[in-house]
């Protein structure tokens, strides 16, 4: 009987020990998928294969650029709009104000033939964003304000 009892002690210690494990494993994990870097970083990831995907001009649908006057719908991008596309900065934390600015600016959205989008915003000094993410496309910029002085 001693040695009966002595085993089913040592099963409830174990069933204690791997129910305190399972029980801290979801909180840690749940506090990293919750957390600041996390996200950013699946932002960053997403980003990065849309980035992907517009450099493979058979993958987009259409492009509309919207300059806060008029919406233009483009079917014939050339092949090399964002052959230059690189990310300059990844800032996680703006200001509403900064948001604000950077939204004010003209948007090119490209869509892609699966139906998903990516937008760029285009300030006056030619920095391009999309969302938070800073990036340089030269190719983009220059091909914009081609469309834009085209048609006025």
């Amino acid at each position: 009987m001693n040695k009966a009892k002595k085993i089913a002690e040592w099963i409830i210690i174990g069933l204690f020990i791997a129910i305190v494990a399972s029980v801290a494993s979801i909180q840690i994990y749940r506090s990293v998928v919750n957390s600041d870097w996390y996200v950013e970083k699946q932002d960053r990831k997403s980003l990065e294969q849309k980035i992907e995907s517009v450099n493979d001009v058979v993958n987009i649908k259409y492009i509309k650029v919207d300059d806060n006057i008029e919406e233009r719908f483009i079917y014939d991008a050339p092949a090399e709009l964002f052959d230059d596309i690189t990310v300059i900065s990844y800032e996680a934390n703006m200001n509403s104000e900064k948001w604000r600015e950077i939204f004010k600016n003209p948007m090119v959205t490209v869509f892609f033939v699966e139906g998903s989008p990516i937008s760029f915003n285009i300030s006056n000094d030619g920095k391009v964003y999309s969302g938070a993410f800073k990036l340089r496309c030269p190719s983009l910029v220059d091909w914009y304000e081609g469309i834009v002085s085209a048609n006025g």
